[in-house]
């Protein structure tokens, strides 16, 4: 990829797309519009790191995963057209206008009834793909498109399928400490600790989204990416009624919010489908199913469990010390932190971050 992303505009690439406009930049490459040359259809160009083919074996998966998301056939989602590797890793998807849902929910607050609109639509788009084996990994507000469309209130486009799993690959292909996986707002726990993903960290995104869209405020957040990735893991799940006072909302519906957003994956909702299911009892007013989605046991405890690990004067909880590898600016060395969990030992963290156990 060159310096200048608007040294492209204007040029051809393999004489079948012309370069028209330089539309964003972001972690994974340069967006452009092109025209299909013969057919002078708007298309949308990602040029992508030069990492994502820079080995026989990088190549192969960039191609292998390039296929397995031109398969992706449905109204909620964008789907790649095409794909090849000169000058440099590049997917050709479908040209999208409208506005993604940060933009929508940065003009101000969404009403209940458009926030489950829109989070059907998402959950639409993702059980196409799960049907497909694809998990989407980086569902956030930047991934989630929303387009004009005669008698809607706007049909939702996914997009980026597939790139978060390229991106992760990739990263245990480079040396650089820089390459993170995942937005952490919105990543599941699991995924937070690195370990195997499949379709409900989609469900537990797609139920943060939701809760983002009804209250306007993310369930976790600090300064620190490293402290929201442990909110995560043990913080209780915000109460929708104390997150926005000002506002109502029905009966049931911090229910969905619950199940969907679960520290464990097995006890979120067994799929897409079934969280959508939820979602229409809620708006029929089918309050026994609703009911039946509340925890049958008493919620999760600030320290993840029964246990008690120390006598902390703040927290009666155990300290650890996060101890970089390597200097990546998240926090100073030596920084103890009291985490709300058990006395376990965490396996696998990402950021190249080890935990340590203070002696």
């Amino acid at each position: 990829m060159q310096t200048d992303p608007d040294s492209l505009v204007g040029s051809t690439l393999q004489d079948r797309y012309r370069i028209d406009a330089f539309l964003a930049e972001g972690a994974m490459g340069a967006v452009y519009r092109a025209q299909r040359i013969g057919l002078e259809r708007a298309v949308a160009i990602k040029f992508l790191s030069a990492s994502f083919a820079s080995s026989p074996k990088a190549k192969q998966r960039f191609e292998r995963e390039a296929k397995v998301m031109s398969q992706l056939d449905h109204p909620n989602c964008v789907s790649v057209i095409d794909f090849g590797i000169a000058p440099s890793p590049f997917i050709v998807m479908e040209f999208v206008t409208g506005e993604t849902l940060r933009e929508l929910m940065d003009e101000g607050p969404v009403s209940v009834r458009r926030s489950l609109y829109l989070t059907k639509g998402i959950l639409a788009g993702l059980a196409h793909a799960h049907e497909l084996s694809i998990v989407h990994r980086d569902i956030k507000p930047a991934n989630v498109m929303i387009t004009r469309a005669a008698g809607t209130e706007g049909l939702v486009r996914i997009l980026d399928f597939g790139l978060a799993k390229l991106r992760d690959g990739a990263s245990s292909d480079v040396s650089s400490a820089s390459i993170v996986v995942g937005t952490p707002n919105y990543m599941s726990p699991e995924q937070a600790m690195g370990s195997d993903v499949d379709s409900r960290t989609d469900i537990y995104a797609a139920g943060i989204l939701l809760f983002e869209l009804l209250t306007g405020s993310k369930p976790y957040t600090s300064d620190v990416a490293l402290h929201i990735l442990l909110q995560h893991r043990t913080d209780p799940i915000p109460r929708l009624s104390e997150t926005a006072p000002d506002r109502e909302f029905p009966q049931g519906l911090q229910n969905i919010i619950d199940k969907a957003m679960a520290k464990k994956p097995e006890e979120r909702f067994a799929s897409v489908i079934e969280f959508a299911d939820a979602i229409r009892a809620l708006e029929d007013g089918d309050t026994a199913l609703l009911e039946r989605l509340a925890p049958e046991v008493a919620p999760l405890r600030r320290n993840g469990g029964p246990r008690r690990c120390c006598s902390c004067s703040r927290c009666r909880l155990l300290p650890w010390r996060w101890a970089p590898r390597s200097a990546t600016g998240l926090l100073p060395p030596r920084t103890t932190l009291h985490l709300h969990t058990r006395s376990q030992p965490v396996r696998k963290l990402p950021l190249r971050l080890r935990l340590q156990r203070n002696s």
